[in-house]
């Protein structure tokens, strides 16, 4: 670290930049703040190897909001109920499509999620955005029920990358009873 200290500039593209013996927590925390990715954390007695390393961690920060249910997605192979959920996010007065979730959920919500939302269909997309093509075993619903989700960012075309499902926010305008979905 001592020769990088001194052949890397303080600024640039490729630039040193010191490290954090202590309060990795609140830096990890400031980073969530800040919206960045994660940290990388090492273990201070390992040496540096060109390679990935136990002694080596990346830790991201994920980042948790609330989408309002747009749709599902027809189950593939052995999965009941659904696929997916297709999720959008309020921008001014409108719905934009935010992507879809699929993991997170138990079986007991797969199947009666899917049949609550029966109920609510509608022909056409409740929102606008990158919306899946038609004909692709999408069924679109009713905006009705907001859902937590995690996620790690959001892609270039506006698109959560690598959700997971929370759960139900009964506690949100939309509402959907799924009686004994919510976790």
């Amino acid at each position: 670290k001592g020769v990088l200290a001194q052949v890397l500039p303080a600024a640039g593209a490729l630039r040193y930049l010191d490290h954090f013996a202590t309060e990795g927590e609140a830096l990890y925390h400031q980073v969530e703040r800040m919206g960045l990715e994660g940290i990388m954390a090492k273990r201070a007695e390992s040496p540096y190897r060109s390679r990935r390393s136990a002694d080596w961690l990346k830790i991201r920060a994920d980042r948790v909001d609330d989408f309002v249910v747009v749709g599902f997605s027809r189950p593939k192979g052995k999965r009941t109920g659904f696929g997916s959920l297709h999720l959008a996010q309020h921008a001014g007065t409108q719905l934009v499509y935010a992507g879809s979730v699929g993991s997170g959920f138990d079986e007991h919500e797969l199947r009666t999620v899917r049949a609550a939302f029966e109920e609510h269909t509608v022909a056409q997309p409740p929102c606008t955005g990158p919306v899946p093509a038609a004909g692709k075993g999408d069924t679109w619903v009713e905006p009705l029920v907001v859902g937590e989700v995690r996620f790690k960012e959001w892609t270039e075309e506006g698109l959560l990358r690598h959700p997971v499902f929370l759960r139900f926010r009964a506690d949100k305008p939309y509402r959907i009873a799924f009686t004994g979905a919510a976790k």
